[in-house]
C-alpha cells in the first residue's frame, strides 16, 4: 500500500472486512519517557493568569482561545500566532506555531527538499539528520466535542514552558502547528456543524466551506508528518489507532506502519501506565479520502490519526487524555524523527515510481480477525478523471 502520485488522492476497489478487537503493538522505548515529570520554566503565561482558570476546570470559549493565544504570542520569540480562515460567521480561526525562526523556515525546506522524489536516499538522510519535522495538533472540527481545544491549549502552554527532557526533545526535533477550533461557529452555538449546517470533517477534500480553505492552504505551507485530529464521540473510553478495516490501498505502507506501531504503540504504552481505557482496530477506518486523518496520510505521505474521546466523562478527564494521546504521539515523533524524514523521502521515491508506471497498491487488511475479499484491479492507471 504505497501512492500512486505524489499528492494524488487515489480512487480505487477496496477490501469487504470483519473488524476485530485488539490492541496497539508497543513501540520501542523513547530516549526520554512521555511520562517524564514536567519542569516548568514559568515563562509562558498560564490559563489562571490569562483567563482566570486552569486548562480542563471548565470548557473554554472560542474568544477565549483567541485571548490565550495572543497571550502566549505577546509573550515568546518562539511562538507565532495567525488566522488560517474565517467562519462562516465571521469568526477568525487562529493557530499557533511553536518553533524559533529559524527552526520552522528549516522545516519548511526540509519538508520541500523530502517530498521531492529526485532527492536521492543519502540527500534525504542528511536532511533527515539536521531539520525538525513538522506536527500537528488540530481539534473541534466538530462543535460538541470540545475537549481537543481544551487540551491543545495545554499543549501549547506545556511546550513552550516546560524544560524536561520530553519536552526538550519535541521542541529540538518538531515545529508544532496547534489549531485549538477548526469550528468556532459550532462551539458556540453547541452544534456538531459549522453555522451552514455543514460538516467539516466532510469536507477536507472538496473544500466547499470558508473554514477549510484557510486550512489547507496552511497545510500545504506546513506539510506534517504527524496529524492529530482530536474528536469526541458518545462513549466512556478513547480510541486511537491502529483503525479499523478497511485501510484505502493507495496509503503508504510506512504511514500505516507509523500509525499503528511508532505512534499507536506509543499511546497504548502510555494509556496502560495510566491505568485508562482505550479501544482500537475498530469503529474508526482510514477509507474515506475526506477526513482529517485519511486526507494528511494520502495527500502528505504522513500519519494522520483520528483520536475519539467519550464525552461521557468531565472535562478535565477528557482534557487529560486528548493531551497525553497527542503528546505521547508527538515525544514518538522526536524520538524517531530522522527515521520518519527519512522514511517520508521514500514514501515520495516509491509514490512517484508507481506513478509513472501506473501501478496500484494492492489491498491488505491488518486487524486481527480481518479477511480480505476482494483485490484491487490487476491493470495499470494512467489518469483519474472526476466529472464536475
Amino acid at each position: 500500500m504505497k501512492t500512486l502520485g505524489a499528492f494524488t488522492l487515489a480512487l480505487g476497489t477496496v477490501a469487504v472486512v470483519v473488524a476485530g478487537g485488539g490492541g496497539a503493538a508497543s513501540s520501542a522505548a523513547p530516549g526520554c519517557p512521555s511520562g517524564t515529570a514536567p519542569v516548568f520554566a514559568g515563562t509562558t503565561p498560564t490559563g489562571p493568569q490569562v483567563l482566570g482558570f486552569e486548562f480542563g476546570s471548565r470548557e473554554v470559549t472560542s474568544a477565549e482561545i483567541n485571548t490565550y493565544l495572543d497571550a502566549v504570542d505577546g509573550a515568546r520569540d518562539d511562538v507565532s500566532v495567525g488566522t488560517m480562515a474565517t467562519s462562516v460567521e465571521g469568526r477568525p480561526i487562529r493557530y499557533a506555531i511553536l518553533g524559533t525562526p529559524a527552526q520552522v523556515a528549516a522545516a519548511q525546506e526540509a519538508s520541500a527538499r523530502l517530498r521531492d522524489p529526485a532527492t536521492t536516499p543519502a540527500q534525504a538522510a542528511t536532511i533527515a539528520a539536521s531539520a525538525p519535522a513538522i506536527a500537528w495538533m488540530a481539534g473541534n472540527v466538530h462543535g460538541t466535542e470540545e475537549s481537543g481545544g481544551d487540551a491543545a491549549l495545554r499543549m501549547l502552554y506545556e511546550l513552550a514552558d516546560r524544560t524536561d527532557c520530553a519536552a526538550r526533545g519535541v521542541r529540538e526535533n518538531t515545529v508544532v502547528v496547534v489549531v485549538p477550533t477548526q469550528n468556532p461557529d459550532g462551539r458556540e452555538a453547541d452544534t456538531r456543524r459549522n453555522a451552514s449546517g455543514f460538516d467539516l470533517n466532510r469536507d477536507w477534500f472538496a473544500a466547499t466551506q470558508p473554514e477549510t480553505g484557510g486550512k489547507l492552504d496552511l497545510l500545504m505551507t506546513y506539510p506534517p508528518v504527524l496529524l492529530t485530529d482530536n474528536h469526541e464521540y458518545g462513549g466512556n473510553s478513547f480510541f486511537f489507532p491502529p483503525n479499523a478495516d478497511p485501510i484505502h490501498h493507495e496509503i503508504a505502507d510506512r504511514s500505516v506502519d507509523w500509525v499503528n506501531h511508532l505512534y499507536g504503540g506509543a499511546m497504548a504504552a502510555e494509556f496502560d501506565r495510566q491505568k485508562w481505557k482505550y479501544f482500537n482496530y475498530t469503529s474508526y477506518d482510514l477509507l474515506y479520502m475526506g477526513y482529517g486523518d485519511t486526507v494528511p496520510t494520502t495527500a502528505l505521505l504522513g500519519a494522520g490519526m483520528t483520536f475519539e474521546k467519550g464525552n461521557g466523562a468531565k472535562i478535565a478527564a477528557r482534557t487529560e487524555q486528548q493531551f497525553a494521546a497527542t503528546w505521547a504521539s508527538l515525544t514518538a515523533l522526536a524520538d524517531n524523527k530522522t527515521s520518519v524524514l527519512e522514511g517520508l523521502a521514500g514514501n515520495y521515491r516509491e509514490a512517484y515510481a508507481e506513478g509513472v508506471a501506473g501501478q496500484l497498491e494492492p489491498n491488505a487488511v491488518f486487524a486481527p480477525g480481518s479477511v480480505l475479499e476482494r483485490q484491487v484491479p490487476d491493470e495499470r492507471v494512467r489518469s483519474y478523471f472526476i466529472e464536475d
